[in-house]
């Protein structure tokens, strides 16, 4: 398995969050944040955040009212998907070249794991200090595993928000 330093990562990956976020504060003051999320592909190659506004979850939910809950946990339907990208880019350099390096079967799921576990620790640090009110999470854009969404989920919300998302899930 690759060896990589976890902790640097972990605060690589919070420093950029907090950058991200301050920009779009900076940018976008009159928007209330209600999602901010970390998403990566299922080979753990690159890393992105995204936002989501109370007035866009507004209107898609009243667009599409037949599943409102989607489009507050869906990274990919949130308002500022990608946003701040310029702050991951040599992380998700970094990333692409780790994963490489790794060779296919139970150490690159290690691996895998292991990036992805850090990205929801760094989110749990961010929800502390970070967006008070707002959902967090974490999603892999290509791949669906609800069990480990469900984990994830449940790892850095609060216990009502958490319940929403797997009764969702579950039904999906």
């Amino acid at each position: 398995m690759v060896v990589f330093d976890a902790a640097e990562f972990h605060r690589r990956v919070v420093a950029a969050s907090r950058q991200a976020i301050a920009k779009f504060i900076m940018q976008m003051p009159e928007s209330e944040v209600c999602g901010f999320a970390l998403y990566s592909d299922s080979d753990a190659t690159s890393l992105s955040a995204s936002f989501n506004c109370k007035t866009h979850l507004a209107k898609m939910q009243a667009e599409f009212p037949e599943d409102p809950v989607y489009f507050k946990w869906s990274p990919g339907e949130w308002s500022h998907e990608g946003f701040g990208e310029e702050f991951f880019t040599d992380i998700s350099e970094d990333m692409r070249r780790s994963c490489q390096s790794v060779p296919e079967g139970p150490d690159f799921k290690q691996y895998r794991d292991a990036v992805f576990g850090l990205c929801v620790d760094a989110l749990k640090e961010l929800r502390q200090t970070e967006l008070a009110g707002a959902i967090f999470a974490f999603s892999v854009t290509d791949s669906l595993d609800p069990e480990t969404e469900i984990h994830w989920i449940r790892d850095i919300n609060c216990p009502s928000q958490a319940a929403e998302f797997e009764r969702w899930i579950v039904q999906q």
